[in-house]
């Protein structure tokens, strides 16, 4: 206030001054009505409509108004109080928002940030993720579940509790109108816990194989039990006897009948629909103009990124485009899980083992082949499913194109983004999805390959896996 009052009187600095200080006492009245659940908002514009949802509001990052969500983006491009190193820089600006409002208004009060900011605020705003966030067990779980796989699976984990979301949903609309998910982990309410599964994964009463989604079935059985053990942690926490027997009833119960009830008829769903199912191998013949199209893409663009400056308005494109020719090669070769490849970070990719420092007793050891791939390939190790170590190898001509990747990084990219194939734009800090590479580049020449559909990560193990038994027959398996 007294800043204010300091400035010349009637200008606009001052006005300015004024109305931000204004806008934040609106800001905390606003986060009590919502933490307390009663009150009326304080918004910069009024809404059209009578009663309108509060969670359709959100704080401007700058200047702490509550504007409708869908207008926010408007406003924070001509919101005075925005800094002027900001002006040109890209920001998801309701995720950004949505870190402002008061913990315990998304029911997540004693939550790690990193969670509240990865999982919560990135969530769908829908009705399914507003039950998500306001359910104290199904946040607990969220929770639980992050600190196991970390940041890089957020995602993940905020499909899972949309699955709980829903499923509670569903629950609150067979009569339960205001109960929570931690109401359903009793013993008393666990044939309606089956009921609600069986009628939103799509169960047939007459076939025993009929499910709508077998998979869906599957997950929410994990989630449900894990459920029950974060629930137990915090009654022995607090050292509750009651809730801790009812939830070990309920884990014994679940334990009993659940393989019986869901997952064993889940599981022959899944099965019967892969049975005498035909799968083409991609070709070989396929494999080679796809490898000849990928190597001469790669030497277009690196030759084209090497002469262009970085204040060239494609830059960026063509730095984008040499990202995702280079993985879709790394990925055809390796034949490994297209996820896992996209992974690759440049501290991986400049720690890799340097074959020419070996010892010449061990180089002596190997054979002459040997030698020449240790010569021709470089092993880079990174982290696939389950935090398995999984090795990726790299030609000579893929190793410059990644080299020259790191060299002519752009700008845009933000420095806590480590990815070599790293998303260009809009400040992300994700990297690009190898598979939507792989088949960009198949759709590119998909006239002149026979069978463009059998290429897919998982075909492509397949092929290696039936090659290698074929390169195994001796020559009487042969004849």
């Amino acid at each position: 206030m007294a800043a204010a009052m300091s400035l010349p009187e009637g200008s606009e600095k001052q006005i300015l001054a004024f109305e931000k200080l204004r806008h934040q006492g609106d800001y905390h009245h606003n986060c009590d009505v919502l933490a307390l659940g009663q009150g009326e908002l304080i918004v910069v514009r009024a809404p059209k409509e009578k009663n309108p949802d509060p969670e359709s509001f959100l704080p401007c990052p700058h200047c702490l108004g509550f504007f409708k969500r869908e207008e926010l983006w408007r406003h924070r491009q001509t919101c005075p109080h925005r800094p002027n190193e900001d002006q040109k820089k890209w920001t998801k600006v309701q995720q950004e928002a949505a870190t402002l409002l008061p913990t315990s208004f998304l029911s997540t009060k004693g939550v790690n940030k990193t969670f509240h900011d990865t999982v919560l605020s990135c969530m769908k705003n829908d009705d399914i993720s507003n039950v998500a966030r306001k359910d104290q067990l199904i946040v607990k779980f969220g929770s639980s579940v992050f600190d196991k796989v970390g940041s890089k699976n957020a995602n993940d984990v905020s499909q899972r509790m949309r699955q709980l979301a829903r499923l509670l949903i569903l629950l609150r609309d067979g009569g339960h109108q205001e109960a929570n998910l931690e109401d359903f982990i009793d013993t008393a309410k666990f044939d309606d816990l089956v009921s609600a599964v069986k009628k939103l994964c799509g169960f047939h009463d007459e076939s025993n194989l009929e499910i709508g989604i077998p998979s869906l079935a599957l997950k929410l059985g994990h989630s449900i039990k894990r459920c029950a053990l974060v629930l137990r942690s915090c009654a022995l926490r607090q050292k509750d006897e009651r809730s801790i027997k009812n939830c070990q009833h309920f884990i014994d119960l679940f334990e009993a009948e659940w393989s019986t009830k869901i997952s064993s008829r889940s599981l022959a769903s899944l099965g019967s629909k892969k049975q005498n199912k035909v799968e083409l191998l991609p070709l070989a013949e396929d494999l080679i103009k796809l490898k000849i199209h990928l190597e001469k893409k790669i030497e277009d663009l690196s030759r084209l990124l090497e002469g262009m400056e970085e204040s060239n308005p494609k830059y960026v494109e063509t730095w984008q485009a040499f990202s995702k020719v280079t993985l879709a090669r790394i990925i055809i070769f390796n034949k490994r899980r297209s996820g896992e490849t996209a992974t690759l970070q440049i501290e991986q990719f400049q720690m890799r083992p340097n074959w020419q420092q070996c010892s010449s007793t061990s180089k002596a050891s190997l054979t002459a082949l040997e030698q020449h791939l240790c010569e021709r390939l470089d092993l880079v190790e990174i982290s696939g499913k389950r935090n398995r170590k999984v090795p990726i190898l790299l030609t000579k001509e893929t190793r410059k194109a990644i080299e020259l990747l790191i060299k002519c990084r752009p700008s845009t990219i933000p420095c806590e983004n480590n990815y070599v194939f790293a998303r260009a734009t809009r400040a992300s800090t994700q990297h690009i999805r190898g598979w939507d590479c792989v088949s960009e580049n198949v759709r590119e020449i998909e006239e002149s390959l026979k069978q463009p559909a059998a290429i897919t990560g998982t075909k492509l193990r397949k092929y290696i896996a039936t090659v290698s038994q074929t390169a195994a027959l001796t020559a009487q398996d042969l004849d």
